[in-house]
């Protein structure tokens, strides 16, 4: 064996001595303060903050990186109501780090107290105690871009995800967020958006086949009249074939009959095509001689 090969066996001794007791170091280490070492990706609506707090609860200051355990950290950080998901991964090089990658619910409605992710699954409860006060002031603040539901009659669980699915249908063909859902004691429902608003009535069988004909109707609306901007409501509650459009001059409340809704629009339209007769030509008067 040459010296040259003895030097290379040497230095490549002594690196992985030293790289070894590094890792080694690294690895049973106490830290006192994990924040100063944690990274978190995927933040919107939360703060790195209210990750931190969260993960705080495990009492991990002190302890070495070896003995945290990402698992355990991950489902606490899932018990917020704001967080989907969470991934935790250990690194020790170059240094000792925590990454923590969140994954946000994402947030669709409220319905009384309880807000919906876009599953239309309960996220929280506003009503409950357990919830620290950090959160449900983040929640109050979320709210504001959420669907607003309002019932005058319990919505159950089957029929939320409907609503979710027709106003998903309504989002898609006008392009607009919707805004408002709306229940009276009937079970008739209504969806509103900042231009529209669409009684989409029981949340029948054929409800979602109804809300899909929004699409051609608005089209051929377009097509009539690209500038028509006085269309308040699209009536999508009745069986027949076809679609009320109502107007505001026409009060949505008082529910008027299909027959006189169709009958008003088409007395309207014959009043409108109908050309008033010709005014008589007037009769030449009688020459008179003069004397």
């Amino acid at each position: 064996m040459s010296a040259r090969q003895i030097l290379v066996a040497t230095i490549s001794f002594l690196v992985l001595i030293t790289s070894s007791f590094y890792v080694f170091h690294e690895l049973f280490q106490p830290i006192a303060n994990y924040e100063a070492i944690t990274w978190v990706y995927g933040l919107k609506t939360l703060k790195r903050e209210d990750v931190i707090a969260k993960m705080a609860k495990e009492k991990l200051s002190g302890k070495p990186i070896i003995l945290v355990n990402p698992l355990r950290i991950s489902n606490r950080l899932e018990r917020h109501p704001l967080i989907a998901s969470a991934k935790v991964k250990r690194f020790i090089i170059p240094a000792a780090k925590l990454k923590i990658y969140i994954e946000e619910a994402k947030l669709w409605a409220r319905y009384g107290s309880l807000v919906l992710d876009d599953s239309a699954e309960t996220v929280v409860n506003l009503h409950r105690a357990n919830y620290c006060s950090r959160t449900q002031t983040q929640l109050r603040q979320a709210v504001a871009p959420l669907v607003l539901i309002e019932s005058s009659t319990s919505i159950e669980p089957k029929d939320l995800k409907m609503l979710l699915r027709l106003s998903k249908l309504i989002e898609t063909s006008t392009k607009l967020k919707v805004l408002r859902i709306v229940g009276d004691r009937e079970k008739n429902f209504t969806i509103y958006t900042n231009h529209y608003y669409f009684k989409v009535g029981l949340l029948d069988k054929t409800v979602v086949k109804r809300t899909e004909r929004v699409t051609l109707v608005l089209d051929q609306l377009r097509s009539i009249d690209k500038d028509k901007t006085d269309l308040e409501y699209i009536d999508l509650s009745l069986a027949a074939s076809e679609v009320i459009l109502g107007r505001k001059q026409v009060a949505p409340l008082l529910k008027p009959a299909v027959k006189q809704v169709v009958k008003a629009a088409a007395k309207q339209e014959a009043k409108t095509l109908v050309k008033p007769l010709p005014l008589p030509k007037p009769v030449p008067k009688p020459a008179t001689s003069q004397a």
